[in-house]
């Protein structure tokens, strides 16, 4: 159940950053950010924040 909240928010998130070149920009900092860390802590924390950013 965890898993489909998770796939859901990273689709929503992904929908609104295309409709935005500044959320694309975000997302590219957010993929830059997991591929230094290369921990899903990370990248799950940079999602959220991406998501409270969004709305």
């Amino acid at each position: 159940m965890l898993a489909q909240e998770f796939l859901y928010l990273a689709a929503t998130s992904y929908d609104a950053i295309l409709y935005s070149q500044r959320r694309l920009h975000v997302n590219a900092l957010i993929i830059l950010s997991a591929r230094r860390h290369k921990s899903l802590y990370s990248l799950t924390f940079s999602l959220l924040c991406l998501f409270s950013f969004c709305r």
